[in-house]
């Protein structure tokens, strides 16, 4: 199988198995939903279905037997597609501390998304068990001292590169850590980490046409409004793209500046400067 391929094969199979079986549902083999024996309640059509059934969770098997024979020798990619497979497919025979030890080992051979998905989604299961020992929202995101390492993992990563875990900015890891910061109502981390990505993980096209921020000012948990925060971003993505919202008062937007420069200074003085690299799965 050719490498290029090998990533996406195994979520590939599961979806055209997942189409045809669609599309005997509806036509297929005279025990679609169209056909006579589907509306009777006839037993050919539970067994025919069955069958196909059977056959298709074969060949899934023999692909997933051959996958796991890679990543067991140490092949990357096909450590990161049994990754996927036990983390996010929801199949039956999927165990999500198994794909979890693939995207640690793809990590440890320098895949940056195996490193984005082992780094959050360990600390996703760490914070999980920290709800239940007692420490609210306010607490996070590092549930101290419930999750400290899982955090510095995180935050370690977000400091040498720009992963994304899409074509989009608002999915890079510095952005994930400014949610989580948000999250636990701490708006100043949180927006640190937001020009984080902003300074350092925004291409060249990005910063051409404006697609730079899609981040919106949130509200504190006593509802209270978060005017000069709101004022600060929308200045930053360009008013010209918000007509219907009225400008804040003069006294809010000279704040709002003010908030800018000293979180941009913030980024500069600490020489967080991530590698903005082609990320993307």
């Amino acid at each position: 199988m050719n490498d290029l391929n090998l990533r996406i094969a195994l979520a590939r199979t599961l979806k055209i198995a997942l189409l045809l079986s669609l599309a005997i549902f509806i036509t297929g083999c005279g025990c679609g939903v169209l056909s006579k024996d589907a509306w009777s309640g006839g037993g050919n059509c539970a067994k025919q279905q069955r069958a196909e059934y059977d056959t298709r969770e074969q060949q899934s098997q023999r692909e997933l037997a051959t996958f796991k024979k890679r990543a067991d020798d140490g092949d990357a990619k096909a450590q990161f597609a049994m990754g996927q497979f036990h983390v996010f497919e929801q199949h039956p025979n999927s165990l999500r501390a198994i794909g979890l030890g693939y995207f640690d080992k793809a990590s440890r051979q320098g895949d940056l998304q195996a490193q984005r998905i082992f780094a959050t989604e360990s600390l996703k299961d760490c914070q999980a068990k920290a709800f239940k020992l007692g420490p609210t929202r306010l607490n996070g995101p590092q549930y101290a001292p419930y999750c400290s390492r899982e955090w510095q993992a995180l935050e370690t990563l977000a400091t040498q590169t720009c992963v994304r875990s899409s074509a989009s900015i608002n999915s890079s890891i510095q952005v994930a850590i400014g949610e989580a910061f948000d999250d636990a109502d701490k708006s100043d981390e949180a927006d640190f980490w937001y020009l984080v990505a902003l300074t350092s993980c925004v291409t060249s096209e990005e910063r051409a046409t404006g697609r730079i921020s899609g981040f919106t000012a949130r509200h504190r948990a006593d509802g209270r409004p978060q005017e000069v925060r709101g004022a600060m971003w929308l200045g930053v993505r360009g008013r010209g793209n918000f007509p219907t919202i009225p400008l804040a008062t003069p006294e809010v937007e000279a704040k709002a500046k003010a908030r800018l420069a000293m979180l941009q200074a913030k980024v500069a003085r600490s020489g967080i400067w991530p590698m903005l690299a082609s990320t993307t799965p």
